[in-house]
């Protein structure tokens, strides 16, 4: 170290829910809010501004979302190894 380095503080915001919890969470409030959309599109002299279907394209990205955390949780439950606590205390000197 130089000594020009400066301490930084970084400030941690923790969650008591579950990774499973906060998944759950994000892909319910993104289906709520699917739910309760119009679907109108802003009009301009009485043409939509985009023609683009919103709703199948957030649709997806929820089914999206839901294949993608089956994929991790699979890949996750098949790849997993227990972590064991050592009793042993280990220095390592120069």
């Amino acid at each position: 170290m130089t000594g020009k380095e400066r301490e930084r503080v970084i400030p941690i915001t923790t969650d008591t829910r579950t990774l499973e919890q906060c998944r759950k969470d994000m892909v319910n409030n993104l289906e709520r809010k699917q739910k309760n959309t119009s679907g109108d599109l802003a009009k301009v002299d009485g043409k939509p501004t985009c023609c683009h279907n919103w709703d199948d394209e957030v649709n997806r990205w929820i089914q999206e979302a839901y294949n993608r955390w089956n994929e991790d949780m699979g890949r996750m439950s098949r790849d997993i190894f227990a972590l064991v606590v050592s009793s042993c205390v280990y220095t390592f000197c120069d």
